[in-house]
């Protein structure tokens, strides 16, 4: 049996190792068509703040591993260009411009998905994105000598990009589309969000839509917003959003994915074994679609820990067995600064959307029992049905402690825990990590006695 791999990050190399194992005599090859395969995305804004040192720290397994010790044929620098289902083929394009084809039993694909970039940023050199572990190497060396940064976006990677410009002694200005920062976290938060980045010495524009660029020759001066505001920079971050990478699959017959609202995010639509609409071909990660276990329907939320688990259930399948992934409820968490933030399950919005009726509250609490020195605040949003008490959602923010706790409502999401259910969670209790009433159970005390009150 022969299993074609498109994509050496994540999801391909879990896929590619997990099929190696099931089926030690299948020839498993991964087509990789940058310099590096399964690396920390996630820490590359860390790399770039210096507080990692060593970019090579971030490559989880040297190629050779994969080659020697897991017998995988791992070839780098190779690009698909196209998959023909019907010949059961893909055509590839090496480092030195030829085209090759390689016949495969089953494929998976991998690919992962691109940065979007308007296009009149595309033709500067000192405009940038994050996606790959070069963007790191690059955005390190070209900009170390940089005083002014310009953020285009407010999301994830726009303010982690966002510290870790500013940690290397930059002046950074962060401008969104939005009328709020992190999409998903409602405006409390948000507000939140943005008195931590101010304080950090971050200036944030919100209400600001760029249209154009000033240049001189090929590298930038300024943007422009359709407001009439100018933004003068060094450096220019693009951070608007991501693209799923599958051009080569078109004319193959490989179904999309189509959103509730009738429009196509462009990710490959998957079962829970991670098969495509086509045999033998399957895929995972970033470019493919998940089950939401809330609204029990297939979305488009790409993830590191999804990827992960998706490659190794297609790599299992596409190698004979049986496997399932279940779905996820939406995790986020971030640290911002000397804050953390994290959201999981459904915002106000989409859960009335999806037929609920949301309600919801907000509380305060400390991470620590009120006499034990170093106390934090934390602040908890629930969101729940009022009909049947089911929990639907959560946002928090505080000074430690979100992490565990965002943890813990996912595994109540994928329960269909109710109110009532959080309140009997044998929360872990003692004066340096927890006060005696946990502030989860507070939350939901304070959002069911809201619901009981007709409130």
């Amino acid at each position: 049996m022969k299993i074609v791999v498109i994509g050496g990050d994540a999801a391909g190399m879990s896929a590619a190792s997990k099929a190696k194992r099931i089926n030690k005599s299948a020839e498993v090859i991964v087509f990789e068509k940058g310099n590096y395969v399964s690396f920390a995305a996630c820490g590359m804004p860390y790399y770039i703040s210096g507080v990692v040192s060593d970019v090579q720290s971030l490559v989880h397994y040297p190629v050779e591993k994969f080659v020697i010790e897991r017998g995988i044929d791992v070839r780098l620098g190779s690009e698909i260009i196209s998959i023909n289902p019907a010949l059961k083929s893909v055509s590839v394009k090496k480092r030195d411009g030829t085209i090759v084809n390689e016949i495969y039993d089953k494929l998976i694909i991998a690919s992962g998905a691109s940065p979007k970039i308007p296009s009149f940023f595309k033709n500067y050199k000192n405009k940038y994105v994050l996606r790959w572990l070069e963007d790191a190497i690059k955005i390190k060396s070209e900009t170390k000598n940089a005083k002014e940064v310009v953020i285009i976006g407010a999301g994830f990677v726009g303010i982690e990009m966002a510290e870790a410009f500013k940690i290397s002694g930059k002046n950074v200005i962060m401008v969104e589309f939005l009328s709020r920062v992190l999409r998903g976290y409602d405006e409390e938060f948000g507000v939140e969000i943005i008195k931590t980045l101010t304080k950090n010495g971050i200036n944030v524009r919100l209400n600001e839509e760029v249209t154009s660029v000033v240049a001189d020759g090929t590298t930038i001066k300024s943007i422009k917003t359709k407001s009439g505001n100018e933004y003068h920079g060094d450096v220019f971050f693009i951070s608007v959003g991501i693209t799923p990478n599958v051009s080569f699959s078109q004319n193959t017959g490989i179904s999309l994915y189509d959103d509730h609202g009738g429009k196509s995010d462009g990710a490959i639509s998957v079962n829970d074994r991670m098969e495509t609409s086509i045999p033998d071909i399957y895929a995972v990660g970033d470019c493919a679609t998940t089950f939401d276990l809330i609204t029990e329907k297939n979305i488009y939320y790409p993830s590191a820990t999804t990827a992960n688990k998706q490659g190794r259930v297609a790599g299992e399948n596409a190698a004979g067995g049986h496997a399932v992934f279940k779905g996820v409820v939406r995790t986020d968490v971030i640290k911002i600064f000397d804050i953390e933030v994290g959201r999981v399950g459904l915002t106000v919005e989409e859960a009335s959307y999806e037929g609920f009726q949301p309600v919801t509250k907000s509380i305060k609490a400390g991470t620590k029992a009120n006499y034990y020195p170093g106390k934090k605040d934390i602040m908890v949003k629930f969101i729940a049905d009022k009909k049947s008490h089911r929990l639907l959602g959560a946002s928090l923010l505080g000074g430690e402690g979100v992490a565990k706790r965002i943890d813990i409502i996912s595994e109540a999401l994928m329960k269909k825990s109710t109110l009532e259910d959080m309140l009997n969670i044998d929360y872990s209790y003692s004066p340096p990590f927890a006060p005696v009433w946990e502030p989860l159970y507070i939350a939901a005390e304070v959002l069911l006695s809201k619901i009981m009150n007709g409130e």
